[in-house]
């Protein structure tokens, strides 16, 4: 019996050791190898392949100049861009006389010759007119020609001779040839400037010297001074003009001022025709007797080197009785290099 006993207790306890080491070997961890694999999973359908990328553009470039030394010499300066070459040039079109241009095709309508003499001034008027420094007595502000020479006669005892020294001065003397038994010779002596000279107006000034030769009671020269500004109505004929002169006659007391007006139009090639008036007036009590109007008309002809003047004259004094009216005669004959 204590065998059966110790036998039952021996396989007890053999099947509690066995027991307890299958509890423990539940416990320990099974390693990967261990493990039993999984079944694998079915593959995905494989996707579209993505476009390739678009290239990117190149990138630009910079140009940075390197870094100048702090001691270094200073860098020299970039050079300039090459300059673009130019363009030829192109011919301007064709255009008429008139500055118009011409329509392409059609030929340009030659420029009118030239008027002989125009292009020199011989049409102008001091250079086509032999009279034109003067009306009939009282002068213009005008002169003739540089280099001319000229010879005027009044009622053909009174001889004036000229000479322009420049376009702008001419001298001139009048003198009559000896008179009675004294041989008594009164003369003068004028000097001429242009000082303005426009289209439409001139100025020019005047210094005189006037006296007698020869003369018992009076032998001398007395200095005059005085203007003459002569208008054209028109520019480049000088058809119409008008002109004014004042002069003094510097005697102290008995100075004596001459002054003129006139108005000459030149109707034709070479005819023109002349208005005048002048006036004397004395300045002191010691001349006073001496003053006179003097009023006058005349057909001038003339051409560049010669003129002759044909009038009227009427004169009058303070408190006496006018006089008859009076031929006028005046000719000149004139050299213009």
């Amino acid at each position: 019996m204590k065998t059966h006993v110790s036998l039952l207790a021996l396989s007890v306890l053999c099947l509690e050791n066995a027991l307890i080491a299958r509890s423990a070997a539940a416990q320990v961890p099974v390693g990967k190898a261990e493990v039993a694999p999984a079944s694998p999973a079915p593959s995905p359908a494989p996707a579209a392949p993505a476009p390739p990328p678009a290239p990117a553009a190149p990138p630009t470039a910079v140009y940075t100049p390197p870094p100048t030394p702090v001691n270094g010499p200073p860098a020299a300066p970039l050079p300039p861009p090459p300059a673009a070459p130019p363009l030829p040039a192109q011919p301007a079109p064709p255009q008429s006389s008139a500055g118009a241009p011409v329509p392409p095709g059609a030929a340009p309508t030659p420029a009118p010759a030239a008027v002989a003499g125009i292009e020199r001034g011989l049409d102008a008027p001091r250079e086509r007119d032999a009279h034109h420094d003067r009306l009939l007595f009282a002068p213009t502000a005008e002169t003739n020609p540089k280099g001319s020479f000229y010879a005027t006669s009044y009622y053909i005892v009174l001889w004036q001779l000229g000479y322009s020294v420049s376009d702008n001065t001419q001298i001139s003397i009048t003198a009559t040839p000896p008179l009675g038994p004294d041989k008594v010779v009164p003369g003068d002596i004028s000097i001429k400037t242009v000082l303005l000279r426009e289209p439409h107006v001139s100025v020019a000034a005047i210094g005189s010297a006037s006296g007698i030769v020869g003369f018992e009671e009076f032998s001398g020269f007395l200095g005059r001074a005085g203007g003459v500004a002569t208008f054209c109505a028109d520019a480049n004929e000088c058809r119409l003009a008008f002109s004014m002169s004042t002069n003094i006659a510097l005697a102290g007391p008995a100075s004596l001022l001459f002054s003129g007006a006139g108005v000459s139009y030149r109707a034709g090639r070479i005819v023109s025709l002349i208005a005048e008036i002048d006036s004397l007036i004395p300045l002191g009590e010691v001349a006073g007797e001496a003053n006179g109007l003097l009023g006058g008309i005349g057909v001038r002809l003339s051409g560049r080197a010669w003129g002759v003047d044909l009038g009227l004259l009427k004169a009058g004094k303070a408190r006496a009785q006018p006089s008859s009216i009076l031929p006028f005669l005046a000719a000149t004959y004139r050299y213009v290099p």
